[in-house]
């Protein structure tokens, strides 16, 4: 008896983890299959763990929100319901509101975020949200007031007061609220339309054509706002257009153009697609050569001086002189750069911008259908040394951006060519790898560039494809 009372009880033993261990993995699979994006599978996984143990809340929770995923928002709604009957708690509340907003049902919404005693800011967005498909905009604002003096609120708090505050023509609360929004999440776009309304509406015409001019920089083809920058100029009158005209003019007038630095020599060359603008700018830091591609020299250019490039005919026209659609610009020293002003950067995202680059290197102009080609050619070391700042913080351990700089290296030598039909290998954008010229480089990045100079990763005797992200945890 003893013997067979022994057995008994390690046999027990033995099992009951194996069944703990069984039901676990069901769970395990399912969040396996969720992170990997196979909802469908995911969601019979947890049908099937319910099923097999109807009390788990674990296994009903991520039910309802797989639900919830899947925009299936009845059945997740029922899921959560389910769980409120045997403990409800403020998380439940909170996924239960979300679903009824999101199912058209912001009523329903209100009374189930209302019954959270302790709202977080989320849980408050999401309740002035509602308020708002209510009509409720008083309410709304109320609620979104409460979300903003509290610490970790998201932007689109600031968002939609100011949204609400520009419909109130409430113009210089609103462009603070907008503005407080961009600074904490510039990615939403959608702000800057509702800003510029808010500076139009205090008659702050030339913030308003700051706002609707960034708006063209990410979308040239953007109606809406070229329209209102036609709308404002005209608007504002001819003053206005006359300060911006000379302040952009003394900037041309005064803006340096500073040597390069020192860099070792010996690295094959490259070429990186600056993109295409509609009229071009540029000085050099010292005397330069106007070269067409059969070799001849057409100009001799003064280092410092301010030249204006563009389109005439079937040809360009550099200051008052006509120039073929194709030539290069060469610096005479090996130090010397080119600066470009209004040089947009990131068009098509949200960082976007038009600023003034400086480059080491040549450039080589291109007239084409839609305005002038801008292509950088210099040696790969000096494209490494623009890459490097522009992809990983410059006051990073030096160690790590060495790392980088190997990665960022091999993977150009895997891509060489890459914008072979624009005559270039890489475009300046974070579709091969960003590149901001000597502008963005700094003393410690280049030392990285140098002390790691030549090195690649490869793999089986080729450089690898060492792609990386310089954000989203790569």
């Amino acid at each position: 008896m003893k013997a067979s009372a022994r057995v008994c009880l390690v046999l027990c033993l033995m099992l009951t983890p194996l069944t703990l261990s069984a039901a676990a993995r069901s769970d395990d699979n399912g969040r396996i299959l969720f992170n990997q994006g196979h909802l469908n599978e995911a969601l019979q996984t947890y049908l099937k763990a319910a099923g097999d143990n109807p009390d788990s809340r674990i296994s009903r929770l991520n039910l309802a929100l797989i639900y919830k995923s899947l925009a299936r928002y009845p059945e997740a709604v029922e899921q959560l319901q389910l769980l409120m009957r045997q403990e409800p708690d403020p998380v439940l509340y909170r996924h239960l509101g979300e679903c009824y907003y999101l199912d058209s049902r912001p009523a329903a919404a209100v009374r189930a975020f209302e019954a959270i005693a302790a709202p977080d800011p989320d849980v408050l967005y999401w309740l002035g949200r509602c308020w708002e498909e209510l009509g409720e905009k008083k309410e709304a604002l109320l609620v979104y007031a409460r979300a903003a003096d509290a610490p970790g609120c998201r932007p689109e708090v600031f968002f939609r007061k100011g949204v609400l505050l520009v419909e109130n023509k409430e113009f210089g609360p609103a462009a603070r609220e907008l503005e407080r929004a961009i600074k904490l999440d510039p990615s939403l776009t959608g702000i800057y339309s509702c800003l510029g309304r808010a500076y139009s509406g205090l008659k702050s015409y030339e913030e308003a054509l700051r706002v609707y001019r960034k708006l063209l920089t990410i979308d040239p083809k953007d109606r809406l706002a070229a329209a209102e920058v036609q709308r404002l100029t005209k608007e504002a009158g001819p003053e206005l257009g006359e300060r911006l005209a000379f302040r952009n003019q003394e900037r041309y007038r005064k803006r340096a153009v500073p040597a390069a630095f020192p860099l070792k020599t010996g690295a094959s060359g490259v070429k990186v697609l600056l993109g295409e603008v509609s009229e071009l700018r540029f000085k050099c830091s010292s005397s330069f050569k106007i070269i067409d591609y059969a070799g001849r020299l057409l100009f001799h250019g003064k280092g410092g001086e301010l030249y204006f490039l563009h389109p005439e005919g079937d040809g360009l026209r550099l200051d008052e002189k006509p120039v073929p659609p194709r030539f290069e610009i060469q610096p005479e020293g090996e130090m010397d750069t080119i600066l470009i002003f209004n040089l947009v950067s990131g068009q098509g995202q949200y960082w976007a911008t038009s600023t003034d680059r400086t480059f080491r290197g040549s450039l080589q102009i291109t007239k084409t259908a839609s305005g002038i080609r801008l292509v950088n050619k210099l040696n790969l070391e000096e494209y490494i040394c623009g890459v490097l700042p522009s992809e990983m913080p410059s006051d990073w351990p030096l160690e790590a951006l060495k790392a980088q700089a190997v990665a960022a290296r091999s993977e150009s030598y895997s891509k060489l060519g890459r914008h072979s039909a624009e005559g270039a290998d890489f475009c300046a954008g974070v579709h091969c790898q960003a590149y901001g010229g000597m502008t963005a480089e700094t003393e410690r990045t280049n030392q990285a560039v140098a002390e790691t100079f030549g090195m690649v990763a490869v793999y089986k005797d080729k450089p690898i494809d060492a792609i990386y992200s310089n954000s989203c945890g790569g």
